[in-house]
């Protein structure tokens, strides 16, 4: 498990286990817009495709859209660190984890939405994301790890629950 990565499409993934597959790269460096399928067939097997790995879009800078599927439940660290064109993103309700440094210096990242069943936010998850203005973190949440929104300049509104942990 989690060796022997495959392309199919412009994607490469990693066998997490029987039947489920995590994105770990993807083969167009210079890629715009991104689709990641809920699911995919490799060598006669369908795998679900439950999460985006660490690093997995870390450095694509002409990286303007991706869409996430309901299938993803965790977004690894650094995955769209440094995606520097990303302007909107939105999180499926599937998502109950997102690592650290996550979208680390995407810094014309206008918008997020984020699963309203999302229990996690890891450290530097939003690290000089400069351009982000507000953000509501639903009620779900019960951790938001160190630093999280530092370097955010642009951010004059935060909604929180009740019950989170802010490290």
């Amino acid at each position: 498990i989690g060796q022997n990565p495959f392309t199919v499409g412009d994607l490469t993934y990693e066998i997490t286990s029987a039947n489920t597959v995590e994105v770990h790269d993807c083969e167009i460096t210079s890629a715009t817009s991104v689709t990641i399928p809920e699911s995919i067939v490799n060598n006669g097997t369908t795998y679900s495709v439950t999460a985006i790995g660490e690093k997995a879009f870390q450095y694509y800078y002409n990286l303007e859209e991706v869409t996430i599927p309901n299938s993803i439940t965790t977004i690894g660290n650094n995955a769209f660190h440094n995606c520097t064109k990303l302007e909107e993103i939105i999180i499926p309700n599937s998502v109950t984890s997102i690592g650290n440094n996550v979208f680390q210096k995407c810094n014309k990242l206008l918008s997020i939405t984020l699963s309203n069943t999302l229990t996690f936010i890891g450290s530097n998850a939003f690290l000089d994301c400069s351009s982000l203005s507000s953000i509501i973190i639903p009620n779900s949440v019960t951790s938001i790890s160190s630093q999280a929104f530092l370097n955010c300049k642009a951010l004059t509104s935060v909604t929180l629950p009740e019950n989170a942990t802010i490290a």
